[in-house]
């Protein structure tokens, strides 16, 4: 809820790229809540929680560079996983991410402009930037983390029953 709330923040401003950028962000957490909703369903299926355990490890201390030891856990692995339930969620993703490198619509398409009449090419933001863009799929994003974090929170005493004890 943080990232979108900075993001409508961004929005209201038409920072078009960072509220993209922070919206993909929203998405890669949307993604791992819906993983660790069904590594929880799991754990609690079979009783088992090594997994889980592995999950929520990964999750928490794994990073790419020297800071821990631990491999994170790939947030396009993620993607694809709520992808199955979401088919556009992916979609949405690879839209939001030409935004956020520098190419065509990163830097071109969002920093440049042809004049009125078509004979001036007109450097930096747009005055006017097209800030729905991404609004849909921070929707989307949204609706599926209250989802996933909700039925997580209705698991959890079943889960800390079978793995804490009561």
């Amino acid at each position: 809820t943080h990232l979108a709330e900075e993001g409508l923040d961004l929005h209201s401003r038409k920072a078009v790229i960072p509220f993209i950028l922070v919206v993909r962000a929203a998405m890669e957490t949307a993604a791992l809540l819906y993983m660790l909703d069904k590594k929880v369903e799991a754990a609690i299926e079979t009783s088992k929680g090594d997994e889980l355990e592995e999950f929520l490890r990964k999750a928490t201390i794994g990073s790419r560079n020297d800071d821990t030891e631990v491999t994170p856990i790939n947030t396009i692995t993620a993607l694809d996983h709520l992808s199955k339930k979401y088919p556009h969620i992916k979609n949405f993703y690879d839209d939001l991410s030409e935004f956020c490198h520098p190419n065509f619509a990163g830097v071109l398409a969002s920093y440049s402009r042809l004049s009125d009449d078509k004979q001036k090419f007109i450097l930096g933001p747009d005055p006017d930037p097209p800030v729905d863009f991404g609004i849909v799929p921070l929707s989307e994003t949204l609706l599926v983390t209250g989802q996933y974090y909700d039925s997580v929170r209705k698991r959890e005493k079943k889960l800390f029953s079978l793995f804490c004890g009561d």
